[in-house]
């Protein structure tokens, strides 16, 4: 894989208390809110797979492939591949959008893929420097936080300074997780 070719989104993800007092620093801050929005995530596997332990993303070149559907914004379908083993918060990312989802999954069908985990979330997205700051509210899970910058290298910088925002943000240490939320939520919700 190429990586100077291919859009690396390095993420951090804490689970919070409340959204209030994180937006209240958000704010003073000078962070800007930029998209609210309803998510449905859908992800998809090879037909084979029978558990979440099989679908899990820990090797390179290991990916996961989901849908996107957003009221009022054409669906996406996207692919996350680990680049390095076991580092959940360095991504290569391809993201298209398409016209029809139920063809799409007709499609993904045809080649050897079955839905296994459905994703349902409001997001609010704030601005601040060169990072996404995402709150999001996942139904029938813990409310959470995550940082996102895209980048094609300096991923230990860019690490040690969405750190400094959780630090400013008082989320503590505890709270913090390597995996991603998706990962967790996966875990206890696919192949239901």
């Amino acid at each position: 894989m190429d990586m100077k070719r291919t859009k690396m989104e390095i993420e951090i993800r804490a689970f919070i208390d409340d959204f209030s007092s994180i937006k209240e620093i958000l704010s003073e801050l000078g962070a800007k809110k930029v998209d609210e929005t309803i998510i449905e995530d859908i992800w998809f596997c090879k037909d084979h797979i029978k558990s979440y332990e099989e679908t899990k993303m820990n090797k390179v070149g290991s990916y996961g492939l989901r849908f996107r559907l957003q009221k009022d914004r054409k669906p996406q379908l996207c692919i996350k591949t680990i680049l390095n083993e076991n580092d959940h918060q360095v991504f290569g990312e391809f993201e298209t959008e398409f016209e029809n989802p139920k063809e799409m999954e007709k499609i993904f069908q045809i080649l050897g893929f079955k839905k296994f985990c459905v994703v349902n979330k409001k997001r609010e997205t704030y601005s601040y420097e060169n990072m996404k700051i995402n709150l999001e509210d996942i139904r029938g899970f813990n409310p959470c936080i995550e940082i996102e910058i895209i980048d094609h290298g300096n991923f230990e910088e860019n690490k040690k300074k969405m750190h400094k925002i959780m630090d400013l943000l008082k989320i503590k240490e505890e709270n913090r997780i390597n995996t991603s939320i998706t990962s967790l939520f996966m875990e206890k919700n696919s192949f239901k």
